[in-house]
């Protein structure tokens, strides 16, 4: 089960101080630990919102760390109503940092890699109250080909960011051009970025690009 109170928290935890809340969701078979050090660079270059890393609510069935659904099992592969079945309890959770925080209902960002990634995606174009900000890193679209789009709520006014490393083994690259075409074909815009040279994972380009999108949809100025 997904609480605030299991959460590490970067940033200021007072009520109405806050500007915004980021909750930032990890990969398969990692934890909120392992995107820590991401969350601090965001708060170094943007200290007026506050970062929330929670853990997934599933152990992971590599045997470490956590998961947000099931890759291995085939009984289990369609990933797309994995996604749709963890996304109520997701929301409830975004709802409740929202509310632990006192923010205003659409003061929020979604940012992830991987796995949370396409976790931070499925809730950015479905989820009633629209984010800020959407930043995926590494991530995909799950469930593209049953027709996802049925689902969108179209968010016009929400800053969507994809960024992938060009040498990512684990998430072909050519994911990202997918989800751009389905963004076109939504009429949603959307920046992306390719990353030369990295493989699965997260590099300081990637990050400036993520703090310039969340700037942008806060309306925070460069301090």
């Amino acid at each position: 089960m997904l609480n605030f109170s299991d959460s590490i928290v970067v940033g200021n935890l007072q009520e109405h101080t806050s500007q915004g809340a980021v909750i930032i969701f990890h990969g398969y078979g990692a934890d909120a630990n392992d995107l820590k050090p991401i969350a601090e660079y965001f708060y170094h270059h943007i200290p007026q919102l506050t970062y929330v890393l929670p853990n997934a609510p599933q152990k992971c069935e590599m045997g470490i760390g956590y998961q947000w659904f099931n890759l291995r099992d085939p009984l289990k592969d369609d990933y797309f109503h994995q996604v749709k079945n963890i996304a109520s309890s997701v929301n409830d959770y975004i709802d409740e940092v929202i509310h632990h925080l006192a923010l205003e209902a659409d003061k929020y960002a979604l940012a992830g890699f991987s796995q949370g990634g396409m976790l931070s995606l499925y809730l950015g174009l479905t989820r009633r109250i629209f984010a800020k900000a959407i930043l995926s890193y590494s991530g995909m679209f799950i469930g593209a080909d049953k027709d996802f789009s049925q689902e969108f709520l179209h968010p016009f006014e929400t800053e969507f960011l994809l960024v992938h490393g060009e040498d990512d083994d684990i998430v072909a690259p050519f994911m990202l051009d997918e989800a751009k075409k389905i963004f076109q074909q939504q009429k949603l815009s959307c920046h992306t970025h390719k990353v030369k040279g990295l493989g699965h994972g997260i590099e300081e380009t990637g990050l400036q690009k993520g703090i310039n999108c969340l700037r942008k949809s806060f309306n925070l100025l460069k301090e």
